[in-house]
């Protein structure tokens, strides 16, 4: 499996020339390595204040591969929040075997304790656990750390420097979320490669930025209400995830850094996306509550099982194909607008025609198979033998 990594950062547009040669060396190192050359292309800069000139590089090249086994995932045990696993970008697998236990290295066998674990997958979809420090031998390449720099920088390329004790010392978490609550209210979610700047380098600014530009963010985000109450909220829904909830790696890192006091260098990015995962996840509860009350509104049609009914006017309000274990089928709901009576009709096949009716009203003749009456999706007659006798664009019932 060939995995291919891209990534879009933000950086000082007068450090260009430090990038292209650090770029240069790393593809150089993966061309001897036989891997493919790093990509690099950077945009125009962009002046996001009067003193502050950036550009928008993208970096890209295909993930690196040691002794036939792609790199696909880092599990490292962080100190603050333990494990964290990151795959590589554009991986869809499934991980969470991984989240808890203890690990082993499948090149040695041997119990050490290591902070850092590869996971590698070959393309018949064989996996296997390599300690950091057994990777030389595994490979049998000295050269092995340069393969995976390759990774390493790209999936930090839109790091910013930012004070935090030479990496050992850690940020409040309230704090960290309050500043990115803050900037999102205000500005809304901006990633890393966005030139009016990013929510990442608000909160970096606001917490240890110096100059008039961070007093300038922090005095800003300051007047922005409610954003400590909206970041206690964010933290207590992140840190009682479970279940379905935790599906991906990014949902599971997320709810171990909500669970730990503190943010680190190495989860200060993750951090400050974690209100706006927030945002999403309360936007998808309100959509679904929304569909829930409507759908409460339901009744079934008064009629009797087995009986034939000719000439009833109804709104076509959703129709959607199914592709299930005996064919292809066509669900197509029926909702009387005056009296809330709503039909559901399970066709054989794919109904073109019924794809087009949706939105207006209809009369038909059917037969009434059953009636259902459920809590959350509301009540409904299940009916078979629809046929369409008039069609009513625009009209209502």
């Amino acid at each position: 499996m060939t995995q291919q990594i891209e990534k879009a950062f933000l950086f000082d547009a007068a450090m260009v020339q430090d990038v292209e040669k650090q770029i240069a060396r790393l593809s150089k190192r993966a061309v001897k390595l036989g891997q493919d050359a790093i990509g690099f292309e950077y945009g125009e800069p962009v002046a996001i204040a009067d003193d502050y000139v950036v550009r928008v590089g993208v970096v890209s090249a295909a993930a690196p591969k040691v002794n036939g086994f792609t790199v696909i995932a880092k599990i490292e045990e962080d100190a603050t929040i333990g494990r964290m696993i990151n795959s590589v970008p554009g991986f869809e697998g499934d991980l969470t075997q991984y989240r808890e236990g203890k690990l082993h290295c499948d090149h040695c066998c041997k119990p050490r304790k290591r902070k850092v674990h590869y996971i590698v997958e070959n393309e018949a979809g064989e996996r296997r656990v390599i300690g950091k420090t057994c990777l030389v031998d595994y490979v049998g390449s000295e050269n092995v750390e340069a393969r995976l720099k390759l990774w390493q920088w790209i999936s930090e390329a839109d790091g910013e420097s930012w004070g935090c004790g030479g990496g050992q010392a850690a940020l409040k978490l309230r704090a960290v979320i309050r500043w990115a609550a803050a900037s999102t209210i205000k500005l809304g979610y901006r990633k890393t490669d966005n030139v009016n700047g990013s929510t990442r380098n608000d909160v970096s600014l606001a917490m240890t930025g110096a100059g008039k530009i961070a007093v300038a963010v922090r005095e800003d985000l300051r007047q922005v209400e409610n954003a400590g109450d909206e970041a206690d909220a964010a933290i207590g829904w992140a840190a009682n995830l479970d279940g379905d909830e935790l599906n991906g790696e990014y949902m599971w890192n997320l709810h171990r850094i909500a669970k730990s006091d503190y943010v680190t260098s190495k989860t200060f990015g993750i951090a400050c996306s974690l209100y706006q995962a927030y945002l999403r996840a309360m936007d998808r509860v309100k959509k679904f509550e929304a569909a829930k009350q409507e759908a409460a509104k339901q009744t079934c049609f008064d009629g009797i099982e087995g009986t034939r009914y000719k000439g009833q006017q109804f709104k076509v309000s959703r129709v959607r194909g199914i592709d299930g274990y005996y064919g292809e089928s066509t669900l197509v709901c029926f909702v009387n607008e005056a009296t809330g009576e709503h039909l559901t009709w399970f066709a054989s096949g794919y109904k073109s025609d019924w794809f087009d009716a949706e939105g207006d009203t209809v009369v038909i003749d059917f037969t009434v198979k059953g009636h259902d009456a459920d809590n959350q999706y509301g009540a409904t007659t299940k009916v078979t033998r629809v046929k369409l006798v008039k069609q009513l664009a625009d009209a209502s019932c």
